[in-house]
């Protein structure tokens, strides 16, 4: 199960950077 959490949030952490890399241009 630790694993399974560790991979849930390195996808939700991935997941987060990709979606403010790509709100970053609409803001600025």
């Amino acid at each position: 199960m630790k694993l399974n959490r560790r991979g849930f949030l390195k996808t939700t952490l991935a997941g987060a950077t990709v979606l403010t890399a790509g709100s970053i241009p609409f803001i600025a």
